[in-house]
């Protein structure tokens, strides 16, 4: 099974979903990474160090590199994760042509520098990504 997690700009909930999946995940015939539908503005240092200080307190090693996703990884997906609240997803149906199983988690954005939202949207995350693992859909 392939799975990818996709957010907006494939800088943050999406790269946080994806090594969540890869920290918990013992199914070495299930596959994932994360993709976003556009990948602009890149996060920035700032930006990278939180997510560093904050993956390590959840021990995670997320990879901050962004991509954007391509027809073919479409084509591709058992399932496609929409983690955001701001992706409706005719944009998986109707642009990207994508007729597979999607789930959308609606999970905000965090746009500020906040350490207690950023924790917060750690362990949202972590919740779904867990209930994720135990789930038919990936069965």
């Amino acid at each position: 099974m392939n799975i990818i997690f996709v957010c907006k700009w494939n800088r943050f909930r999406s790269k946080i979903a994806e090594a969540f999946f890869k920290k918990y995940n013992k199914n070495k015939d299930i596959t994932c990474f994360s993709r976003g539908i556009h990948c602009w503005p890149p996060l920035g240092p700032i930006g990278k160090l939180i997510g560093k200080k904050i993956g390590n307190e959840f021990e995670l090693v997320p990879n901050y590199k962004q991509r954007k996703i391509t027809k073919e990884e479409i084509k591709n997906a058992d399932l496609i994760i929409n983690v955001t609240d701001n992706l409706p997803e005719d944009i998986f149906r109707k642009k990207l042509g994508y007729n597979g199983k999607l789930i959308s988690w609606k999970i905000a954005d965090v746009h500020v520098p906040d350490l207690k939202r950023i924790r917060k949207t750690f362990s949202l995350i972590e919740k779904e990504v867990k209930k994720l693992l135990e789930s038919p859909e990936i069965q």
